[in-house]
């Protein structure tokens, strides 16, 4: 996670690209990977490929009313992306677990 994170804010895409995939390699529901791979594809312009990413967050976590509550800060890729507006829409119906 290091490497990408250093390598995204470094302006390196592809390398924080792979380095996010190795990643999910070893955790394939990992959500903070998931959601900087959503992040990326969403700065480059692959809007569907974000929405992918950000469903797969929802997808893996959906009691988690955190997760899905940061899945909406993509709500930009739904106005882009008919996929994202899925993700984004199922996102508001989690209610926060009472501590």
């Amino acid at each position: 996670m290091h490497t990408a994170t250093m390598a995204a804010e470094d302006g390196e895409p592809a390398k924080a690209r792979a380095a996010l995939e190795k990643v999910l390699q070893l955790d394939k529901s990992s959500a903070i990977a998931l959601r900087q791979l959503g992040r990326l594809e969403l700065t480059s312009g692959d809007y569907a490929k974000s929405a992918g990413y950000l469903r797969r967050v929802r997808d893996a976590h959906p009691n988690d009313a955190a997760r899905c509550a940061r899945i909406r800060t993509g709500a930009g890729v739904g106005r882009r992306s008919g996929g994202g507006r899925d993700a984004l829409l199922a996102s508001f119906e989690v209610e926060p677990k009472p501590i």
